[in-house]
């Protein structure tokens, strides 16, 4: 947010994360995955902090926050900023 990056931009960011995490778990190489070999190792390390369906958990949430702000339900970047804080 200090670098003026907006909030679907942080979205993004954040989705890629996940999608990386989501991947690395159910899969045992970074060729199967479709990643690089430092990102997926990467990935496959991290898991380690996360309990079985978190990750599944904030993507899910994460992609509710995206959908509610741009059908203007919320405004985006108080509901990115919740979602940040509940974690």
């Amino acid at each position: 947010k200090k670098n003026g990056l907006a909030a679907e931009e942080m979205i993004g960011i954040l989705w890629w994360q996940l999608k990386s995490l989501r991947l690395a778990s159910v899969t045992r190489t970074a060729d199967e995955a479709g990643m690089k070999e430092y990102p997926y190792n990467k990935a496959k390390r991290s898991l380690s902090a996360f309990k079985e369906g978190d990750i599944k958990s904030l993507s899910d949430s994460l992609l509710v926050v995206y959908h509610n702000g741009h059908n203007g339900k919320v405004n985006i970047d108080t509901a990115l900023e919740h979602w940040v804080l509940s974690l």
